[in-house]
């Protein structure tokens, strides 16, 4: 965040928290009464505006300061232009390093926002900046290259026209896993997912996966069947029904297809004797 995203950032905060007034009358009447805390006057205001809050904060003794145009103010505050506003309230306190275990003095740079202080929840707020570059974490090992992959899965890569690194697949379970290049390791760390899933080990056999389908082109892949939008096989194929395609294939051709739709890839599915049975995720099937 930058330091003019984080001014105005504070002021929406302490607009919510029903701590912050603005234009000429409120502004003055506030910094009069005692009660602003900080005064700030759009960049763009009238040299008489500019000289009769530097004049006023000045004999009241308010920290006020010149920032930013109109409309930008205006739009921290969710109104369309303001040329000044004063903070009413002191409850952003500074960090508290001496409740920590490193007591760096640092933390005294940062902010707290507390409940009893301001209205809403508490807030702690901490700018932080690129430091001095650290030494790269450990790569995976590089003899991974010639790494073994299960048969049945470097049977089905054989259809994709796309170069795979072995060293980057990454088997957990029966899940494959093509990791990104470069990845530092991960062991130790729990995660989600790393990569793109590329499928599944089941039996002596593997199951592409829905992701991979929409990771690959048309080109790319050998064993294709690409359906008209117009055709009804396809809101058949949205809800998980298994195809008849009798008109598109061979009476031998078997194994997993890619189906798509005027070229664009929509899932996997898996020819028998020219039936196609339906793979495509179950969470995203059309139902109706």
């Amino acid at each position: 965040m930058s330091k003019r995203d984080k001014v105005l950032s504070l002021i929406g905060l302490a607009m919510k928290a029903g701590k912050c007034v603005s234009g000429e009358a409120m502004t003055e009447s506030e910094t009069k009464s005692g009660k602003a805390k900080f005064v700030i006057v759009a960049g763009d205001a009238s040299e008489n505006t500019k000289k009769k809050f530097g004049d006023m904060c000045k004999f009241y003794k308010v920290p006020f300061c010149f920032y930013g145009d109109k409309d930008t103010l205006g739009h921290a505050m969710g109104k369309e232009f303001r040329a000044s506003l004063a903070i009413l309230d002191e409850g952003f306190a500074d960090g508290m390093p001496q409740v920590t275990e490193s007591k760096n003095p640092e933390l005294e740079k940062t902010v707290r926002i507390f409940p009893h202080r301001m209205k809403g929840e508490g807030h702690f707020l901490a700018l932080l900046q690129k430091g001095e570059k650290q030494e790269e974490g450990k790569r995976l090992p590089e003899s991974g290259k010639n790494k073994k992959l299960p048969g049945e899965l470097e049977e089905f890569l054989g259809h994709i026209d796309r170069k795979f690194d072995s060293s980057r697949m990454d088997l957990r379970g029966e899940k494959v896993y093509y990791m990104p290049e470069g990845l530092p390791t991960l062991r130790g760390i729990r995660f989600l997912r790393t990569g793109l899933l590329m499928g599944e080990l089941k039996k002596n056999r593997f199951e592409p996966s829905q992701a991979l389908a929409m990771n690959l082109k048309k080109e790319e892949y050998d064993q294709v069947i690409d359906l008209p939008l117009e055709d009804e096989r396809v809101m058949k194929y949205l809800k998980g029904e298994t195809l008849d395609v009798e008109d598109l294939v061979k009476p031998k051709d078997k194994g997993w297809y890619l189906i798509c739709v005027d070229g664009y890839p929509l899932g996997f599915g898996k020819l028998v004797n020219q039936m196609l049975k339906n793979k495509y995720l179950p969470g995203w099937r059309w139902n109706s």
